[in-house]
C-alpha cells in the first residue's frame, strides 16, 4: 500500500463531514501533536524510512475500523437523545441518563483520536517532529479551502437543524470533496461543493408545511407488500442530499409511525406513495 493512501485513510480524523469530529483537535495540534495531513503533504521533506512507512501502515487499518465504530456509537447515542428530547413525555432523568451515555461516547472517540495522533508523533524522529511542527505552523488552509469547508459546515448545520444524521449519499459526496482538497484540487472541490449545495437546496429557506396524504393512492396495502415498500423507501432515502426532501421524509416518517400504531394500513400506503413519489424527484 502506498504511503499517500495510508495517510489519506487515517486522516478521517479530520474529515469535514464527520459528525463526531472532536472540537479539541486544533488545540492538541498547537501543543505538539502532529496533524496526519502535515505528514502526508510533506512526506518527501520528512524523509520517511521504509520502517516508518510500515509502522504507519500498521496503525491505519485498526484506527480506521475503531474510529468508524466509535463514530457510529456516538451518532446512535446522539440520535437517541434527540428522539427523547422531542418526545413530550420524556422525563429529565431519562434525558440526563441518555446525555451521560452520549458524553461518554464522545469522550471515547476523542480519547482514541488523541491516542492516534500521539502514535503518529511517536513514529517520527525528534528531528522529523520538529520539521512537521514547523510545516504545520508555516501555512494554514488557503482562502479557497476555507470557503469550501465553510460551505460544508453550513450544509452540515442545515441537516442538524432537522435533527437528522448525515445521509449516506451526503457523506459519500463529502468524502469525495475531501479527497479533492487533499490532492490539491481546490477548484474542483469548490465546484463540487457548490453543485452539492445547489442539489441540497442550501440557499433556499426551509419551511415546514403540513403534509396532506389524503390525495395519495394507498397502492398495495397487503402487509408483506407494505413492509417491502417501506424497506425500499428507507434504502432510497439514504442517498438523498436535498434538505427539503429530507425534511418532508422526516414528517412522513412521523405520520407513518402514528398510522402504524393505529393499524391504519390504508394511511400507511398513502404515506408510502407520497414518499415514493418524492424520492422519484430527488
Amino acid at each position: 500500500m502506498k504511503l499517500n493512501h495510508i495517510l489519506t485513510t487515517i486522516s478521517l480524523l479530520t474529515l469535514t463531514f464527520t459528525t463526531a469530529r472532536a472540537a479539541d483537535t486544533d488545540a492538541w495540534l498547537k501543543n505538539g501533536l502532529i496533524h496526519p495531513e502535515v505528514i502526508f503533504k510533506h512526506q518527501a521533506e520528512l524523509n520517511l524510512t521504509a520502517d516508518q512507512q510500515a509502522k504507519l501502515l500498521a496503525m491505519v487499518e485498526p484506527a480506521k475500523t475503531r474510529i468508524a465504530t466509535l463514530e457510529s456509537a456516538l451518532k446512535d447515542s446522539q440520535q437517541a437523545l434527540e428522539t427523547l428530547l422531542r418526545a413530550p413525555d420524556t422525563t429529565a432523568d431519562q434525558a440526563c441518563a441518555k446525555l451521560t451515555e452520549t458524553l461518554a461516547a464522545e469522550a471515547a472517540l476523542k480519547q482514541f483520536q488523541m491516542r492516534t495522533l500521539m502514535d503518529l508523533r511517536v513514529a517520527l524522529t525528534p528531528e522529523q517532529r520538529t520539521q512537521a511542527v514547523a510545516f504545520a505552523a508555516k501555512k494554514g488552509p488557503s482562502d479557497l479551502e476555507r470557503k469550501v469547508r465553510d460551505k460544508a459546515e453550513k450544509l452540515k448545520a442545515a441537516y442538524e437543524a432537522l435533527g437528522l444524521p448525515m445521509t449516506e449519499g451526503l457523506k459519500q459526496r463529502g468524502h469525495q470533496i475531501e479527497e479533492m482538497i487533499k490532492d490539491g484540487g481546490l477548484e474542483r472541490a469548490m465546484q463540487a461543493m457548490e453543485k452539492l449545495a445547489v442539489e441540497a437546496g442550501l440557499d433556499k429557506p426551509l419551511t415546514k408545511e403540513e403534509l396532506d396524504f389524503s390525495k395519495q393512492s394507498p397502492g398495495d396495502t397487503d402487509l408483506d407488500k407494505l413492509k417491502q415498500r417501506l424497506e425500499s423507501v428507507q434504502e432510497r432515502a439514504k442517498e438523498v442530499v436535498s434538505v427539503e426532501i429530507i425534511g418532508k421524509l422526516l414528517q412522513a416518517r412521523e405520520a407513518l409511525e402514528k398510522a402504524k400504531s393505529n393499524s391504519d394500513a390504508d394511511l400507511v400506503g398513502r404515506i408510502l406513495t407520497f414518499a415514493e413519489a418524492l424520492l422519484d424527484k430527488k
